[in-house]
This record gives C-alpha cells, sequence and structure tokens, in this order.
C-alpha cells in the first residue's frame, strides 16, 4: 500500500517534468546568424597573358553604411579557366577593408603585386608565372620596410609607379612614409623625409633606403 502511494505522489511530478521538456524542445530554437554572401566584388584583367585578378567579399556594416571587404583572390586564365586561390600569409580579416588592394597588375601586365601581410611587406610575380606561382604561393621578389631596431612596419600599397616600380607607405600608429621600390634595380626610394630609422629588405638581402632626387 506504502509503495503504491510514492507512486501516486510522484506520477504527477514526472507528468510535470516531461511537461516541461516538451515545451521547451517544441519552442524555436535561437538561429544561427545567417554567414555574410560572399560575391564578386571586382574584376582586374591583365590583356597580355589573358589572366583575371577576380576579387571576392563580403558587406560589412560600418555604423549606418555597408563596406565591401575583400576576404579571398582568384587568378584565372580566362582562356583556359584554370583558377587558383591567392591566400594572404595571415589570413583574410574582415575588420581591415584595405588588406586587399585591386591594382595588382603593373602597368605593361608583366607583373602581379600582391599584400604578404601587413607587417610583412609584397610579394612580386611575374605574370608569365602567375597561375603556377600562385599556386606554390612562391614570389619572384618581395619587399617590406622595418625599423632599424627590427620594429616591423605596417605596410600600405598605393599604386605603380612604372612597369617595374610602385609606390607604397610603410610605418606605424598612422605616421606612414611614402616609399618607391624598384623591382628591376632592387631600388628603395624614400618620397618623404624622416626615414632614417628605416631599412628595407628584399627576397635577396637589405636594402638601404635612399632620398627621392
Amino acid at each position: 500500500m506504502k509503495k503504491k502511494s510514492w507512486l501516486l505522489l510522484i506520477l504527477p511530478l514526472l507528468l510535470a517534468c516531461s511537461s516541461q521538456l516538451r515545451v521547451n524542445s517544441s519552442s524555436e530554437a535561437p538561429r544561427l546568424s545567417e554567414a555574410p554572401k560572399l560575391y564578386v566584388i571586382k574584376v582586374t584583367p591583365n590583356q597580355k597573358y589573358k589572366l583575371e585578378a577576380i576579387f571576392s567579399g563580403y558587406d560589412v556594416e560600418v555604423g549606418e553604411r555597408k563596406v565591401p571587404v575583400i576576404q579571398q583572390l582568384t587568378i584565372r586564365s580566362s582562356e583556359t579557366g584554370q583558377q587558383v586561390q591567392y591566400s594572404r600569409s595571415d589570413g583574410p580579416s574582415r575588420s581591415d577593408a584595405d588588406a586587399y588592394f585591386t591594382d595588382v597588375w603593373s602597368p605593361d601586365d608583366e607583373l602581379l603585386a600582391l599584400p604578404l601581410d601587413r607587417f610583412h611587406g609584397f610579394c612580386i610575380v611575374r605574370a608569365a608565372e602567375a597561375l603556377a606561382a600562385v599556386q606554390k604561393q612562391s614570389c619572384f621578389d618581395t619587399i617590406l620596410v622595418r625599423a632599424y631596431t627590427g620594429t616591423a612596419m605596417w605596410h600600405q600599397f598605393e599604386k605603380w609607379d612604372t612597369g617595374q616600380s610602385f609606390i607604397f607607405s610603410a610605418g606605424l600608429s598612422g605616421d606612414q612614409i611614402r616609399l618607391k621600390y624598384d623591382i628591376s634595380q632592387e631600388r628603395l626610394t624614400a618620397l618623404d623625409p624622416n626615414f632614417k630609422f628605416l631599412e628595407g629588405e628584399n627576397s635577396k638581402r637589405k636594402l638601404k633606403i635612399t632620398a627621392a632626387p
């Protein structure tokens, strides 16, 4: 009799718990935030070698407006359809809208400039070998600038100057110094004053920075 009374007491509790569990499981679970949609932001062609640099990314909300942020760079042959993806060494960054630049081909279409990461400068690739080089993530040349003390500098690509040289800036805390790198001559020139504390380095050796004439 005692056993039967005990069952009668506990049964309503079990039913109540079971009912509560069913209510929780049937309620809408919090939806996971949808992944931003990747789309092609810009295509930059190389007419000479029939190549395309395809920049894809997402729209990121900044205040009341949306800003396209490039997350991915693909080099594609417009003739064969072969394509390879280039990856920055520090990976994509949705917080850095200028991590990639789109002015990648030299004016004569012979060279391709790519970002390594913000503190390691740039990778230069021969356009004729672009597909193979990007697939191997290898560079024909590299260029970076740092302080003589070894402190790394933040790099920002500006533009190509000629078929064999381009302009970029390097510095810290918004204090940037503009420089020009001549690839064929392996010469690094400062376009702004107060550069004496900086030194350059390409894929072969350290480079002394000279003042612009």
